[in-house]
C-alpha cells in the first residue's frame, strides 16, 4: 500500500500547480525529491497568541493535588504514538507525577483500561477543538512523543501537540 502511494505521488505530482506543505523540512524534501515543483508552506498552528487563563478542571476532576506535576497527552490514541512507553513510564513514576490522557482513536479501550489500573494515570475523553488549548494550559508539562523511524511524516513532524503546548504556555 505504501509503495502504491509513493508510485501515485511520483506519477501525479507533476500535474499539481502547487503542493501545500506544513513545515520547512518537508518543503525541502519535496524540492529535493521533485525538482521544479512549486510549494507553499502553510503552518498548522492553533489559534491564539496568548496563553489562556489556567483553570483547574483536570485537577478537580481527577483529585490531583496542586503539589503534584500534571503531565498531559492530547491526541490520537493509536500505535506509533508511544502510548505504551508513556503508560509504562508513569506506572513506575513517583506518585506525585500524574498523567492525564485525553483523546480518541483505535486504542481508546486499551488506554481506558491502562488508566484504570494505575493511581496516577487518568483518562479523559477528547474535547472539542476550540477547547484543546485551554485544557493544555492546565498541564505543567505537555507530552508530544513521535517515533521518527516510522515514516517520513513523523521524521519531519511539527506536531500539533507541541504547537498546542507552546500556545498554551506549557513546556
Amino acid at each position: 500500500r505504501k509503495t502504491l502511494f509513493k508510485l501515485l505521488e511520483r506519477l501525479l505530482i507533476r500535474f499539481a500547480d502547487l503542493v501545500v506543505v506544513v513545515s520547512a523540512p518537508i518543503e525541502h524534501w519535496y524540492h529535493k525529491s521533485y525538482p521544479g515543483i512549486r510549494t507553499v508552506l502553510v503552518r498548522n498552528f492553533p489559534k491564539g497568541s496568548r496563553p489562556p487563563t489556567k483553570s483547574t478542571r483536570l485537577r478537580e476532576r481527577f483529585a490531583i493535588p496542586d503539589s503534584h506535576k500534571l503531565f498531559l497527552y492530547q491526541g490520537i490514541l493509536s500505535t506509533n504514538r508511544n502510548l505504551e512507553l508513556i503508560f509504562e513510564t508513569f506506572s513506575r513514576a513517583p506518585r506525585d507525577r500524574e498523567l492525564v490522557v485525553m483523546g480518541y482513536g483505535p486504542s481508546i479501550d486499551w488506554a481506558k483500561r491502562a488508566a484504570a489500573a494505575s493511581d496516577n494515570i487518568h483518562f479523559c475523553d477528547a474535547v472539542p477543538p476550540e477547547e484543546v488549548v485551554s485544557y493544555a494550559a492546565e498541564a505543567d508539562i505537555g507530552l508530544a512523543l513521535v517515533e521518527p523511524a516510522v515514516c517520513l511524516s513523523h521524521e519531519y513532524a511539527l506536531t500539533n501537540k507541541m504547537l498546542t503546548s507552546l500556545v498554551a504556555g506549557v513546556p
